[in-house]
This record gives C-alpha cells, sequence and structure tokens, in this order.
C-alpha cells in the first residue's frame, strides 16, 4: 500500500504547533482583559500581562504543553499569598492556626510562602464567602513538607467546608476522606504540590467556608507544620489556573484567540478540509461538560459552524454529531465535505456521516472556543493544529491520531 494511502500526500495550509514555538503565529489575533498565571519550563508560576498568551508546561516533568486557554474565573480568598490575613472560622470551636509569613520559596520563585501550624485541636485556615445554594466551589492550595516539621502526613491537615444558613451558624465536614484521588498514602514531599477539593453549596445555604484544617487530630506529637501558599476558591468543579490576590477578589478574564479575514481565506477551503488536534485536558478536567469547544470554524455566531468539542464533533443546526471519548491527552482529525464528513480519535475506527449539508458563510477559526461569543471554552492546553485543505481519507484520519 502506498504511504499517501496512509498518510497525508498534501501538506497542510495550516500549521500551528505551540507546544515547539512557544509563540503565536502572527495571524492570530488574542485577547484576555486581564493577567494570567502559567508554569514555565521550571515549573515556576510565572505571570502573563493582558492580552499575552500562555504556554503551559507540566509542573513535573518541564513538558512544554502548549497554548493555555481558560475561561472566566474569580479568586475569592482575598489573600492568597498571605495566609495569615485570612477569616477565623465560626464552626463550632475551633481556632485559626499558628502562620508565620514568607518564610520559604513559593511557587512562583519568591519569598511568600507560609508555615503554618495547628495550635490547638481544629486548627483551621479559612475564607468565609457569600455563597450561591447549588453552585459547586473549588479550593485549591499549594503545599510542601516543611523540613523543620518531624511529620510529613497530610492526614493532619485536611480539606473544610462549612455552611451557614443564616450567616453566624455554620455546619462544616471533613473532606478528607471525601476527595476523589485523595487518600491516606498522599503524603507531602519536597517539591510543591497542588491540592484541590470541590464541593457544592448546600440548599438554602447563604455562605460558606472553605480552607485546610487538622480536623480533631489535636497537635501532633512531635509538633507538626507545613508550608503553603497560592490558596484559590472559585466557582466550578475543578480548578484553574492560580489567580493571585492582595486584599481583593481578583478576576481572570476570558480568552479568545481567532483568525479572521484574510489571515482566514488564504488557507480555508469552503467546500473540504481537515482539522488535526493534539491537546492534553489533563490540567483541567472538564471533560463531562459537552457545550465546551476546542476549536470552530463559524461565522462569528452559532449559526453557521463544524465544532469540535469535549463529547462531540458536529454542526450547527444537529447537521452532523458524531460523539467520540476524550482522555486526558489526545490526538484528534476531522473532516468535512457535503455528505461526508468523519471523525477518529487516538486511532479508533473513524465515525462518518453521509447525509449532512455543509455550513455557509464561513469566515473564521476559533481556537478553545466555538465562536467569540459566549462562554464555550474547553479550559485545556493545545499544543498542535494543523489544516488540510482537502477530506483526508478514513485510513489517513486514523493513521494521524494513532
Amino acid at each position: 500500500m502506498a504511504i499517501s494511502q496512509n498518510f497525508p500526500d498534501v501538506r497542510p495550509s495550516l500549521n500551528l504547533n505551540f507546544a515547539r514555538s512557544k509563540t503565536l503565529d502572527p495571524r492570530i489575533t488574542f485577547e484576555r482583559a486581564s493577567i494570567g498565571t502559567y508554569v514555565d519550563e521550571n515549573g515556576l508560576i510565572k505571570t502573563a500581562a493582558a492580552d499575552e498568551a500562555r504556554f503551559d508546561h507540566n509542573p513535573e516533568t518541564g513538558e512544554s504543553l502548549g497554548l493555555l486557554i481558560e475561561e472566566q474565573r474569580t479568586n475569592i480568598w482575598q489573600y492568597s499569598s498571605d495566609l495569615n490575613i485570612s477569616d477565623n472560622p465560626l464552626y463550632g470551636n475551633w481556632v485559626k492556626s499558628t502562620v508565620i509569613s514568607n518564610t520559604s520559596i513559593s511557587p512562583d520563585g519568591t519569598l511568600t510562602a507560609d508555615t503554618i501550624s495547628p495550635q490547638a485541636p481544629s486548627s483551621s485556615i479559612i475564607e468565609r464567602f457569600t455563597a450561591t445554594a447549588g453552585t459547586t466551589y473549588t479550593f485549591s492550595i499549594y503545599l510542601k513538607r516543611n523540613p523543620e516539621s518531624n511529620d510529613s502526613v497530610l492526614d493532619y491537615f485536611k480539606f473544610f467546608v462549612s455552611w451557614s444558613n443564616n450567616g453566624s451558624t455554620y455546619t462544616g465536614v471533613s473532606l478528607y476522606a471525601l476527595v476523589s484521588g485523595f487518600s491516606t498514602t498522599d503524603v507531602l514531599t519536597n517539591e510543591w504540590k497542588r491540592f484541590s477539593f470541590s464541593y457544592t453549596c448546600p440548599a438554602g445555604a447563604v455562605s460558606m467556608e472553605m480552607g485546610v484544617t487538622n480536623g480533631n487530630s489535636g497537635v501532633g506529637d512531635p509538633p507538626y507544620s507545613v508550608l503553603a501558599w497560592g490558596a484559590q476558591i472559585e466557582a466550578g468543579s475543578f480548578p484553574t489556573s492560580y489567580i493571585p490576590t492582595s486584599g481583593s477578589t481578583v478576576t481572570r478574564q476570558a480568552e479568545r484567540a481567532n483568525i479572521t479575514g484574510t489571515n482566514f481565506s488564504d488557507w480555508y477551503n469552503q467546500d473540504e478540509g481537515t482539522i488535526f488536534l493534539e491537546s492534553n485536558t489533563s490540567r483541567n478536567s472538564n471533560l463531562i461538560l459537552s457545550s465546551k469547544y476546542i476549536w470552530g470554524l463559524n461565522d462569528g455566531s452559532s449559526a453557521n459552524y463544524i465544532g469540535y468539542s469535549s463529547n462531540r464533533y458536529q454542526t450547527s443546526g444537529g447537521q452532523v454529531s458524531l460523539s467520540h471519548n476524550i482522555e486526558s491527552t489526545f490526538k484528534s482529525a476531522s473532516s468535512y465535505k457535503k455528505d461526508d464528513f468523519a471523525v477518529s480519535d487516538k486511532g479508533s475506527p473513524v465515525l462518518t456521516d453521509t447525509s449532512a449539508i455543509l455550513p455557509t458563510g464561513i469566515d473564521r477559526l476559533t481556537i478553545g472556543d466555538l465562536e467569540p461569543v459566549g462562554n464555550r471554552r474547553i479550559n485545556t492546553t493545545i499544543s498542535k493544529l494543523l489544516y488540510y485543505p482537502e477530506r483526508l481519507t478514513n485510513a489517513q484520519l486514523q493513521n494521524l491520531t494513532k
């Protein structure tokens, strides 16, 4: 069998290799009306200015993950790197843990990490905030073993959430045993690690507290403490990139990346084409949200589009709707042509639709979203995006994604 039958013999007319280049193609318009943070190749948290694209990395291996796209989020914890300034919890007779500020180098390379030590049973560091019943909130924090402490087991520092229906009397639970993937085998190491948990505000509740506590474990024998930094509470079912605060809530605005005008029409074929995608969603696991799109070909609205979301490849009006199953790291190839749509993920058998019309008026590519209105962002890193100006064969689609 000829090589061209297995792999494309046509060159992509658009080749965006974000993971390798760590730069934006000049044809891309990128917007974010706020700062944003990312992890660099050395594992340090860095800050990007407004409208500056972020190229994220695996914090443990330094691997380049590509272009980071996220939705809007607000950090409710008002002093994210100074944990000595936080609310005293109202729940029961709990007291605030002892906090010594600026004792260690933090994940962003500055001397801003704190030492947290329980001063009594049920000591805690908690932020109190107005909450909405039925809304899921996620708390996250960076923790590290304190070399001056003789105890490294995280069991002494549990996640804690409490809520109130009247603003003064709180009901609380320790979430240590309830957090998925978080067990008594987890220990603090000499490296920073970000821990998180999510909890849905109960019906009737008007306020919540989230944070870390030593539960009812006492103060430990011998005395113990941990290093902590980067506290964050955000409305959502998963944590997003760190949002620094210093006295008030801070919002990281949503990001938008697209190619329009002649920058788009120079490489796009209205009649047929294929998009190859390589991405990594392990940083933010929102794969169950079917309305979140990784890329879209559209006319600036949802009236005419071809889009690839977290669980389906589809077009406007329901003409095409091919289900798939994205995992944390994946490759996909999606082709379009009148009555000839197809998609393959991770080398899986090709799914096809042979009775669908092409949307009209498509004049742009949106990256990490469907169209530049609404909120359909996937919250992911995009390593590579290629466009071929023809409908590749099913065999080529499958082999590209293996």
